[in-house]
């Protein structure tokens, strides 16, 4: 049986613009160190007036436009080209750690019950103070077992969130 592979998405508007070129870069070239076995890196933009796409192109990532507008409908549109069993999304300013894939992937594989896996977010540039107020909220999150939700930062199982789509727009 051969390894699986990993189709990543990304939506972004403006990214070059919004955190800067060398972070968005970051970002992106943080994926390829992180993640094994890629497909696909696919994204989906909204119409970027910065360097955004050409950054993307440049590090051979395919760029979509989005059929609308906003995250909503940049999740179904980068759902409806991924095919890989496993689908990966992240933001423009998400900068994966080294151990995010490692513990995702085996989050996921522990129950095929399990359909989406989420790392942790925690802002990088921020006050030490917001960073433990950040990490405070996370842990009392999940003591009092509330489930945070977001679509950055997840492993998917592409099957199971098919039957789901498409989210809606609003």
């Amino acid at each position: 049986m051969s390894a699986p592979t990993f189709d990543v998405l990304i939506w972004c508007k403006n990214a070059v613009k919004a955190v800067g070129y060398d972070l968005f870069r970051h970002v992106l070239k943080r994926v390829e160190e992180v993640i094994p076995n890629i497909h696909r890196k696919i994204a989906i933009d909204d119409y970027s007036e910065d360097k955004t796409r050409q950054l993307l192109r440049e590090l051979r990532w395919e760029v979509y436009d989005n059929p609308s507008q906003g995250i909503a409908s940049a999740f179904n549109e980068a759902f409806r080209i991924a095919d890989c069993e496993f689908v990966i999304s992240i933001e423009q300013d998400i900068i994966l750690t080294k151990e995010w894939f490692k513990e995702v992937y085996r989050t996921l594989l522990s129950d095929e019950k399990i359909a989406v896996v989420q790392g942790l977010r925690l802002p990088i540039y921020c006050p030490s103070y917001m960073r433990k107020f950040e990490e405070y909220r996370f842990e009392w999150f999940k003591r009092h077992g509330i489930q945070i939700v977001s679509i950055d930062n997840n492993l998917y199982r592409r099957e199971v969130i098919n039957k789901l789509l498409p989210v809606p727009l609003e």
